[in-house]
């Protein structure tokens, strides 16, 4: 079954108030953006999308709970967890520096942009701006 079919699979089954809404907003959000681009999203796609949700919604959560309103946070915190059971895990710090050693000894002259080629080529979940801040530590000695 696809992620779309399981998020309205589990919006209809749903019985608590703000989990159903978590995923009626999750649903309109991948509608959304299935009928800009006149296509089906794969699932692929769709967790490309989550991976961007869940960063923008972080950073929501956070200024929710510093003003003080836990109700919306609440909100926030349920579509977050909900996003990130069908995103994949990304790599350890350890796992992004094993790799970014591998590819410096593998590379002759390398630079940032190799690593980073590397990392997007080979499709390896990996949190980009980890990956950049240790390929310049690493980089620089």
């Amino acid at each position: 079954m696809s992620i779309k079919a399981t998020i309205k699979k589990q919006m209809l089954l749903s019985k608590d108030k703000d989990t159903k809404q978590a995923y009626r907003n999750l649903y309109a959000i991948m509608d959304r953006i299935e009928i800009d681009t006149r296509k089906e999203l794969s699932d692929e796609e769709i967790i490309k999308i989550f991976d961007k949700q869940v960063k923008k919604q972080k950073e929501t959560y956070e200024v929710y709970v510093k003003n003080d309103r836990p109700d919306l946070a609440t909100k926030e915190k349920i579509e977050i967890e909900i996003m990130e059971e069908y995103i994949p895990e990304k790599m350890s710090e350890e796992d992004v520096l094993a790799e970014i050693n591998k590819v410096i000894s593998s590379t002759e002259n390398c630079e940032m942009k190799d690593i980073m080629k590397h990392f997007k080529i080979n499709n390896i979940n990996a949190d980009m701006k980890m990956v950049s801040i240790l390929a310049n530590k690493t980089l620089k000695g």
